[in-house]
């Protein structure tokens, strides 16, 4: 019998959580959050293409919220919470992953942009 080497177990990626928020107005938009995102879409796109077993890609937070080492200072969440209403609203980047989700990954677009 021929020597076989153990089939990796499942993988689960998440994004490690990055701060590029500033507040125009009411809305909150990112400034390089975006790109992020997709540039850690694409590899976990090319990682599936390669044969890793990626079972799943989670974001770092969906709501704005409590960080330890920074308060409310930063927020890291797709959606974005103002702290005195309470109010939700959808960042840019939040739009941005539901596009990938809908067409299941075309959104990305192509890989050498």
């Amino acid at each position: 019998m021929p020597h076989m080497l153990p089939t990796p177990a499942p993988f689960r990626a998440r994004n490690t959580g990055a701060h590029h928020a500033e507040q125009l107005g009411c809305a909150a938009q990112e400034g390089g959050v975006g790109s992020i995102y997709r540039g850690h879409l694409r590899a976990a796109h090319e990682a599936i293409r390669r044969g890793v077993d990626l079972r799943g890609y989670f974001a770092w937070s969906l709501l704005d919220n409590f960080e330890w080492s920074a308060g409310y200072a930063k927020r890291f969440g797709l959606i974005h919470v103002d702290l005195q209403t309470q109010r939700r609203t959808p960042k840019r980047s939040a739009r941005f992953y539901a596009d990938v989700i809908r067409t299941h990954g075309a959104a990305l677009g192509s890989v050498d942009e």
